[in-house]
């Protein structure tokens, strides 16, 4: 039997050590060390103060250096948590915290069953137990099968050889109406307002400067359309995008600064500045 005090002055040595990848290792079987029972009070206590301390510095820890580590352990430590306390307000909102850092956005838990912040958590994590329960345990015994499909897919994309993925499709489409799809191909909206989502404004603004060039798929296809709806539709940008538009800008800035680094033609200084103004202007015009 292991003994439960070692067991934690481990825990505490991942995070003194700053090992949090092998602390959520070590957090694998902590159910079958720590039961959440009556006599493990104290012990349970202490396993919190310890996640809680490990969620806080990874937290604060996250950067553009790394953004691509720490939210995933900051999510799976999180989630070890709430299996221990799943009514936890205080860890939810350190979660949706994270959730939206990631994505610029803005999470409620407005419904019983997030289906957006758990997508976004999967993108972080690549963890897919809880979209399998979810199918299988929630959305197909409520008859929710367009939710179910939502799933499906995501779960499809990470895992396509997942040993039950047939079975659900089976299920989910035999019980899916489906509807025609009517469609106007030479619709042209008039006297509209028109929302630009982030791609589209990318496609606007990062166009050459100078012999600087910029990747970004389907320029030309976006900025024929917007020459094409301009003249009697209004562009507006909502609140969200200028957020993700704004952190989009801090990553090609240090893009651009790493470029001029290895390639001296270019003047990082002078590249930023266009950009800094192109988005000035796009804001000024655009934001609601």
């Amino acid at each position: 039997m292991i003994n439960i005090e070692l067991y934690l002055k481990k825990l505490q040595n991942d995070i003194d050590e700053k090992l949090y990848d092998l602390l959520v290792e070590h957090l694998r079987n902590v159910h079958k060390i720590i039961p959440k029972i009556e006599e493990n009070k104290g012990h349970l206590n202490t396993l919190y103060e310890i996640l809680n301390q490990a969620i806080e510095n990874t937290i604060k820890k996250t950067n553009r250096y790394t953004q691509k580590i720490y939210p995933r352990i900051t999510i799976k430590l999180i989630n070890k948590y709430l299996t221990y306390d799943p009514t936890n307000q205080n860890i939810k909102d350190k979660k949706l915290q994270v959730l939206n850092e990631f994505t610029c956005g803005d999470y409620e838990l407005n419904e019983k069953i997030p289906l957006r912040s758990q997508l976004t958590e999967l993108r972080i994590t690549y963890d897919t137990n809880y979209l399998t329960f979810l199918i299988e345990k929630r959305l197909i015994p409520n008859k929710e099968y367009n939710k179910a499909l939502y799933c499906l897919i995501a779960l499809e994309l990470v895992e396509p050889d997942y040993e039950k993925l047939e079975q659900y499709k089976s299920e989910i489409f035999e019980n899916l109406k489906e509807n025609e799809l009517n469609s106007t191909e030479d619709y042209k909206p008039e006297n509209k307002t028109i929302v630009l989502d982030t791609n589209i404004i990318l496609a606007k603004l990062l166009v050459n400067i100078g012999d600087f060039s910029f990747f970004h798929s389907d320029i030309n296809d976006y900025a024929g359309q917007i020459a094409l709806l301009g003249n009697n539709n209004k562009f507006i940008l909502t609140p969200t995008v200028v957020k993700e538009l704004q952190s989009n800008l801090e990553a090609t800035k240090e893009q651009v600064w790493q470029t001029c680094k290895r390639d001296r033609r270019f003047n990082g200084k002078e590249i930023c500045e266009t950009l800094e103004k192109r988005f000035e202007i796009i804001f000024s015009k655009y934001k609601t």
